[in-house]
């Protein structure tokens, strides 16, 4: 995701990248941060730069602490055809998770301005939405700063 925003212009390759995440290591489902996957998501998400732990969910809850609802509706059969189509979609782009997080917290993009400036683009994560949907705004964003 962050590749692809930085490969687009030179000058994001300079700015600094930072993540954050929700969950470490112990969990209900994990005993290590190797298990659930900590160095991989950031190497792969974050080409290796620096991932701090938001205990506070500050950041989530500057995204509006949203959460994927499994059960949009009552009906069992578009409940099981909805399933399915996210299966399909996942297998189709060779998604591959390894589930050991808690995986129901959206979470999104925050570029964050020089000093005082704030926040100056937010991007909220959608399921299903594929970056090349967000990744122009994101990446106008983030040139636009001085």
């Amino acid at each position: 995701m962050m590749k692809l925003i930085r490969e687009e212009h030179p000058r994001l390759e300079s700015l600094p990248l930072l993540g954050v995440i929700k969950e470490v290591a112990p969990t209900a489902k994990v005993k290590s941060d190797e298990e659930l996957g900590v160095a991989a998501f950031q190497k792969e998400y974050f080409n290796d730069s620096p991932l701090y732990r938001d205990a506070d969910l500050a950041f989530y809850k500057a995204l509006g602490s949203r959460k994927i609802s499994p059960f949009w509706t009552w009906n069992p059969f578009k409940l099981w055809k909805s399933f399915r189509q996210m299966n399909a979609r996942i297998k189709e782009k060779n998604i591959e998770g390894n589930m050991a997080g808690e995986g129901l917290t959206l979470g999104g993009v925050l570029v964050l301005g020089p000093g005082e400036k704030g926040i100056v683009h937010t991007h909220l994560e959608k399921t299903g939405q594929a970056p090349e949907e967000w990744v122009p705004a994101v990446k106008d964003a983030v040139l636009s700063l001085p």
